[in-house]
């Protein structure tokens, strides 16, 4: 039997979204394979913050990759973190650990050269936005990001940890997200923005605009599920 380790908490509502996520993508098989085996490693999002915010992480990677560690010893064959922020430290925590894991960068990667996006607005936390381990990956496939100015970026930010990690969904705020996608539309000329905080689905909704989301969490749930069935059929 196949068993998936997920890390998450990072947030809780994020973790939600990819549990239910994946589990709805197995209805169509559950008469063959029933219901992925998954073990949830769900960390304290306040203690990860802490360390992000204060510029420290290698301890963030140490933390993550002895998770990691503890997934695999459970029995886990492979791994997801549920979150955009810590794949800052990815090959860190790869390089640590025995679990492979499946990165949300790569698999939105190649979301984006199937569906031939060249020019994404990439909205997540402030970390992810002024930080070039996203940005970087792509632009080595001629992907080419649009990242907000910075008061753009220091509302995001604080929305996200002060309403979207609660679930706390406000017109006034929605309203204000769709405002910044318009501009870059408009200023830009992006083909697409990219939800590169797991939190973001529950605020920014496919009716919300006309402009292609690109959602991490379900692009790297739907893979993780892609996964966990080749493992299985193997």
């Amino acid at each position: 039997m196949t068993t998936m380790g997920m890390i998450g908490g990072l947030g809780p509502q994020a973790t939600i979204y990819y549990y239910q996520r994946m589990i709805d993508q197995f209805q169509n098989t559950y008469d063959k394979t029933g219901f992925p085996h998954i073990i949830i490693e769900s960390l304290n999002i306040k203690t990860c913050l802490e360390l992000s915010s204060n510029g420290r992480w290698d301890d963030l990677a140490k933390g993550l990759t002895e998770r990691c560690d503890a997934l695999l010893n459970a029995g886990a064959h492979f791994g997801l973190i549920a979150s955009n922020t810590p794949h800052k430290v990815f090959d860190q925590i790869q390089s640590q650990t025995r679990l492979p894991l499946l990165s949300i960068l790569d698999t939105t990667r190649t979301y984006l050269q199937e569906h031939r996006f060249k020019k994404p607005l990439l909205l997540g936390t402030g970390f992810t936005m002024k930080s070039d381990f996203f940005t970087k990956i792509l632009k080595q496939v001629n992907i080419h990001p649009v990242v907000p100015d910075e008061e753009s970026i220091v509302w995001i930010h604080d929305k996200i940890f002060s309403e979207i990690e609660f679930n706390i969904i406000k017109p006034e705020t929605k309203k204000r997200f769709i405002e910044i996608i318009e501009k870059h539309r408009r200023m830009d000329h992006v083909d697409c923005v990219i939800l590169g905080c797991t939190e973001l689905p529950l605020i920014i909704q496919s009716r919300d605009t006309d402009l292609p989301r690109v959602d991490t969490a379900e692009i790297h749930a739907d893979s993780a599920v892609s996964r966990y069935l080749y493992l299985e059929q193997s």
